[in-house]
């Protein structure tokens, strides 16, 4: 529940659903105690003897919690995105929150759509210039051994370099990211 607060004041958060809401909302609906019989020191979404109980876990399973009971997400539904910045400022504060994690939880995940796209473009720019990288050091060998010329090996080098070069500063003009 704590973390759910700290997930739900992002600025772009529209909503939050977690297994701490459910139980809330489950306490509400089936309050524990002598009138229900329902014991009321367990928490209500692990009352195996509440007919609610069970088909609300059920319902939530792969959604909130895991079949096994062992793991559990903290579900944010976000606003549109920035035209500009996308889900950034969002993603960059639930990864503050996943680095500032309780006791118990530290090994938490930040997975979903913006996540992935944000990380996607991220390797996706690394891996290009390791692909240059990796295209001048595997070519040279083969030119060297077929033309028996540093200056083709040089030539073939910086024509690589200057293609990523001019690609790359032609996209920033047209406005391309």
């Amino acid at each position: 529940s704590e973390v759910s607060a700290r997930v739900s004041k992002i600025p772009g958060v529209r909503g939050v659903l977690s297994v701490a809401q459910l139980n809330e909302l489950l306490g509400v609906i089936r309050p524990g105690g002598l009138l229900t019989g329902l014991s009321s020191d367990t928490p209500p979404l692990l009352r195996r003897d509440d007919v609610v109980a069970v088909a609300f876990d059920r319902l939530f399973q792969g959604y909130t919690h895991s079949e096994q009971r062992d793991q559990s997400a903290i579900v944010a539904l976000l606003d549109p995105p920035d035209e500009e910045r996308g889900h950034g400022d969002v993603v960059a504060a639930f990864r503050e929150i996943t680095r500032d994690m309780p006791e118990g939880t530290q090994d938490a995940v930040l997975v979903g759509e913006p996540v992935l796209l944000s990380e996607g473009f991220d390797l996706i720019e690394r891996d290009g210039g390791q692909l240059a990288v990796w295209t001048i050091a595997l070519l040279s060998p083969l030119v060297l051994l077929l033309l028996r010329s540093w200056r083709w090996v040089l030539l073939q080098a910086i024509v690589i370099g200057w293609s990523v070069t001019v690609t790359r500063a032609l996209l920033y003009a047209l406005g391309i990211r």
